[in-house]
């Protein structure tokens, strides 16, 4: 009776150490994963700004070729991406990942009124400073560290289940 009492005392033991393992990894990961979405916000300020400093180069250069009605569509290019800056939303997942942003930003340009030559001009601006972006800011290897948080918690889970099953 005494030695099943310390098997028993022992089996809890190692349930609770595992709970508490899996627990603390699942906190672990969640604090990694929101820090990285609230760093999100700082990847895309300067994306936009740069994008919107570069557009309007652009447009100050070429404003003498240009007709009126593709520098209207141009300006309001800008003040459309003015917009999606100015309105970023602190909760992260009214946001979009940054290539989905960069992909709708695209979108936009192959919709303006403009000769392909520019269209290609402002995709070619579009790609630089995202590639830019993306390579002065670490958010892509912190993604990869908050998925990995998660897989540890994953692999903890299924250590705890294995035990359970036994």
């Amino acid at each position: 009776e005494e030695e099943a009492r310390y098997l028993t005392e022992g089996i809890e033991k190692i349930h609770n150490d595992l709970v508490v393992n899996v627990q603390t990894k699942l906190s672990n990961a969640e604090t990694k994963f929101q820090n990285t979405l609230s760093s999100l916000i700082l990847v895309y300020r300067p994306f936009i700004d740069s994008l919107i400093n570069d557009c309007k180069s652009y447009l100050n250069i070429h404003k003498n070729r240009l007709q009126p009605n593709q520098i209207n569509e141009l300006e309001n290019f800008i003040k459309n991406l003015e917009h999606k800056r100015d309105s970023l939303h602190p909760d992260i997942q009214h946001i979009p990942s940054i290539r989905q942003l960069h992909d709708n930003i695209l979108r936009e340009i192959q919709g303006l009124g403009l000769d392909d030559r520019d269209k290609q001009e402002l995709q070619d601006i579009l790609n630089r400073t995202y590639h830019n972006t993306l390579s002065q800011h670490r958010i892509l290897s912190e993604i990869q560290d908050a998925l990995n948080e998660y897989n540890n918690v994953k692999i903890s889970l299924m250590k705890f289940y294995q035990y359970e099953d036994a």
